[in-house]
């Protein structure tokens, strides 16, 4: 048996209203939650902090580091295009 919602079950708006992902799956969204700050603070840590890591540590002129900027923006932007998965004619379904 499913306990997921389903919207004919509901018979108004506001008992609708009251099924969402934190009352229906509270330990699922607390860790995409969790996940999702983790990475926008690991990936904010190493974007704002990567020029000084290069001068410091690999000796990168500070003049140069826009360059490694640019490569690491054109990764970002070009991976999901090149790697991407294609979508299946009636999309994604969880089984």
């Amino acid at each position: 048996m499913s306990t997921a919602y389903d919207a004919s079950d509901a018979s108004s708006a506001s008992e609708q209203s009251r099924h969402t992902v934190t009352t229906d799956y509270p330990r699922r969204a607390a860790l995409g939650f969790s996940l999702f700050i983790g990475q926008a603070f690991l990936y904010n840590a190493i974007t704002f902090g990567f020029g000084a890591i290069l001068t410091t540590f690999f000796n990168v002129p500070s003049g140069s580091t826009g360059y490694c900027f640019a490569v690491i923006a054109a990764g970002n932007f070009l991976g999901p295009l090149l790697f991407r998965i294609p979508c299946r004619a009636d999309g994604f379904r969880a089984e």
